[in-house]
């Protein structure tokens, strides 16, 4: 289990330096802003838990 926590602290550091880029970016947000403000904003909070890469992969996108 260390190495699942140690690993998910990393995934987070690490793919967490996009996430913040990308939802500074007025473009993709003001386009999809009802759709992904709403929606994205629950899924990465949970998948986070489970499997972060997916939750950052489908945010950024």
């Amino acid at each position: 289990m260390k190495d699942v926590n140690e690993r998910k602290l990393a995934t987070l550091k690490v793919k967490g330096t996009p996430y913040t880029p990308a939802s500074e970016k007025p473009k993709k947000v003001k386009h999809t802003a009802g759709e992904h403000k709403a929606h994205g904003r629950k899924p990465p909070l949970h998948a986070s838990s489970k499997r972060p890469e997916s939750s950052i992969e489908t945010t950024p996108t």
